[in-house]
């Protein structure tokens, strides 16, 4: 299952800096979740088990 949340109020420097360098912060987070978060543009894509997504 594919969960997509739309960061709209964020610009893309204060995106950039959220995810952190070379993506570091999304690694972290995938660790944290235990999901596959995937990032294009100003979306972040969740993707693995509703049960998991849901949490």
């Amino acid at each position: 299952m594919k969960k997509i949340l739309k960061l709209q109020t964020c610009t893309m420097d204060e995106i950039s800096r959220l995810f952190g360098r070379q993506e570091e912060n999304i690694h972290l987070l995938e660790e944290a979740m235990q999901c596959e978060l995937i990032v294009r543009g100003d979306e972040i894509v969740l993707d693995d088990t509703e049960e998991k997504i849901n949490k």
